[in-house]
């Protein structure tokens, strides 16, 4: 099931981010991090819905709903952009959840009049990027080993015809 994250899910994603193996959690933010405190949880999980976006995608589990992906943006400060990231817990890749994620992102993004959707992927991540260009996002070398994906979400304004 896909839906907002909400405060209730913090025990949720402390338990999908202990999920997450060493690569997998340098790849999602290009440092490591060794837990998920509950502050910092209630935090991803507690975003102003109506300006940026956090979702997850729920299974059922032992204990209840289980998360298996999370897909979000955050604003840039100026409001007209807004950069993306997604992570997949790694049983569950290659299943269509990150592919789900992104076009919802895409969707509401362009729904809220963003210019556009941004990411900075490790070079290291070919699915990431493969899923990225797939979807429009065009690629430039950024930092080293770090890729910049940016898709526009407005068109391009037509040029004015001359009578």
């Amino acid at each position: 099931m896909l839906r907002p994250l909400c405060p209730a899910d913090a025990p949720a994603l402390i338990e999908f981010f202990a999920s997450h193996t060493p690569e997998t959690v340098h790849d999602r933010y290009g440092y490591s991090i060794s837990d998920m405190s509950p502050e910092r949880a209630g935090a991803l999980v507690g975003v102003n819905q109506a300006w940026d976006l956090a979702l997850g995608i729920f299974g059922a589990g032992r204990s209840g709903e289980r998360l298996a992906a999370v897909g979000r943006f955050c604003r840039d400060p100026d409001g007209s952009g807004a950069e993306f990231a997604l992570v997949v817990r790694e049983n569950r890749r290659h299943l269509g959840m990150g592919s789900l994620l992104l076009k919802k992102l895409i969707e509401v993004a362009a729904g809220r009049g963003l210019d556009r959707l941004w990411a900075q992927i490790s070079a290291d991540n070919p699915a990431m990027l493969d899923l990225a260009r797939s979807l429009g996002f065009v690629l430039s070398q950024d930092e080293d080993r770090c890729m910049r994906a940016v898709r526009p979400l407005r068109p391009a304004a037509k040029p004015k015809r001359r009578r």
